[in-house]
């Protein structure tokens, strides 16, 4: 990939500008209590640094321009170089999605395990972003900072301006600054080299989990769910990274974000269950797994041999499950159809037996499908709370403001579908006399012997003193009870 042209450095700051971190983390201070303070005056400074660096491309003036609004400059200029990596390469756009979701799955931080298995093939937008920023040019963002702005970045340039998509494209704002990168609390950590043990969604959700995980994880409702989902609006799936085949992707355009996702899983003429396009199950080749699969026969299709146009596009059960209810199917081989009729899209199917029953999620759907403007907007609010995840956050009333502390730490989190763990009981202690006493056919317990034997010492003991003190026949030394006995005796009791 092609680097960009100029740096982060060369397009904003001055030469002789300081870039240790103690320096960045008394400025960060210094931003949270200015953010959060009550000079009018300040955040009225910090608003007209945003406008200036939308309006003036942050190139006049520029000393003066990082002397007065350095942390602005910087979002600002790595920014232009994340955009200018896409513009290079526009496949970037969904995988810097991708990564800044597997990093923030515990926490956002800037690191991600290569050897787990589920992040498989983020060496790619790794490797590009550091191509895009040299870490030693950030002086106010962190790495984890820069991965979270790249996913704002990829959906701000991959927006449709399509009429279907909206009112017109959203300024996907980068507010807050801060976040730690992982080797600040773990000396062998790094951004290839994330904290292990983190659970990702498996593939197979269904409706309830897939809601569930995502509340769990991000404090997501159903809303908020269905629309982070629709970043499968954009990018493709491949054997070597997820084990499915899906070359073009699971939307129409799949280079747009916008609402052709959830447009694929209705009926897009009025927004019902059934009647829409049609999906199949079928197994993936050379792979173990399933995939719903939709083959277009109208269109750009229908000029091909057969009337069929493949690659086609996919969903995994965890796409469909906004649609579908499939609770009650076997994991990633359902059994009931996506519809009814001949090719599945032009009856009403609902209470036809083998028919997929409709998922609690569907409206959501349905109306994201109806209206790119929605979908867009709460897309917005999706991804701002997710590249969050595992801070406090307080109000910021004048972008940029300075993250709170860290409220999750990079520990192992569990999905619904992991296995519950269990911790074996601590083995019983056996008694001597344990297969001597018994009660019945029920073994006494090793306490319970205990007892009885105290018992048993204490008669002993009091018979002794009793006829002792009635002055009955003189008791040997040896069977005499002794005081010893006597205070063992009275603990016994």
């Amino acid at each position: 990939m092609v680097a960009p042209t100029a740096t982060v450095a060369e397009r904003c700051e001055p030469t002789n500008h300081d870039r240790f971190p103690a320096m960045r983390r008394f400025f960060l201070a210094l931003l949270a209590a200015f953010t959060h303070g009550d000079d009018d005056q300040g955040l009225d400074q910090d608003a007209r640094c945003y406008d200036y660096a939308v309006n003036t491309d942050c190139d006049p003036l520029r000393e003066t321009w990082f002397a007065n609004c350095p942390v602005t400059c910087e979002i600002h200029a790595t920014r232009r170089a994340i955009a200018a990596a896409i513009e290079a390469d526009e496949a970037l756009a969904a995988k810097f999605l991708r990564l800044a979701f597997h990093d923030c799955v515990g926490g956002c931080d800037g690191c991600v395990d290569m050897n787990d298995p589920e992040n498989r093939g983020l060496e790619l937008p790794v490797a590009a972003l550091e191509a895009a920023l040299e870490p030693s040019t950030l002086a106010y963002l962190t790495r984890a900072d820069a991965w979270s702005l790249a996913a704002l970045v990829a959906a701000d340039a991959s927006q449709s301006t399509s009429p279907s998509a909206g009112a017109g494209p959203l300024d996907f704002r980068f507010d807050y600054v801060g976040r730690a990168n992982c080797e600040d609390n773990c000396e062998t950590c790094g951004p290839r080299a994330g904290p292990s043990g983190r659970r990702f969604p498996e593939s197979t959700l269904h409706t309830a989990e897939l809601l569930r995980f995502f509340e769990e994880e991000f404090g997501f409702d159903a809303r908020r769910t269905v629309a982070i989902m629709g970043a499968h609006s954009i990018g493709s799936l491949s054997r070597e990274n997820s084990g499915f085949h899906g070359p073009r992707g699971w939307a129409m355009s799949n280079t747009k974000l916008m609402n052709d996702y959830h447009r694929m899983l209705v009926n897009t003429r009025d927004g019902t269950p059934f009647g829409g396009r049609n999906w199949t199950l079928a197994a993936v080749d050379g792979s173990d797994r399933r995939q719903w699969e939709h083959i277009s026969t109208v269109g750009p299709c229908r000029d091909l041999e057969g009337g069929v146009c493949l690659p086609a596009r996919v969903m995994i059960d965890a796409d469909m499950a906004l649609v579908r209810d499939l609770s009650a199917e076997p994991r990633g081989a359902a059994a009931c159809t996506f519809g009814c009729g001949p090719t599945g899209e032009d009856e009403d199917c609902a209470g036809v037996a083998g028919v997929c029953p409709v998922a609690s999620t569907f409206d959501v759907v349905a109306e994201f499908s109806q209206s790119g403007a929605a979908f867009i907007a709460e897309f917005e609010a999706a991804l701002k709370a997710m590249i969050l995840n595992g801070y406090e956050i307080g109000p910021c009333p004048a972008p940029p403001c300075a993250v709170g502390p860290r409220t999750t730490t990079t520990t192992t989190l569990a999905t619904t579908t992991a296995a519950p763990t269990t911790t074996a009981p601590k083995e019983k202690k056996k008694c001597k006399d344990d297969k001597k006493w018994k009660r019945g056919k029920k073994k006494v317990t090793c306490k319970k012997i205990k007892k009885m034997k105290a018992k048993k010492r204490t008669k002993e003991c009091e018979k002794k003193k009793e006829g002792k003190a009635r002055g009955g026949k003189k008791l040997t030394a040896k069977k005499a009870c002794k005081r010893t006995c006597l205070e063992r005796c009275r603990k016994a009791r």
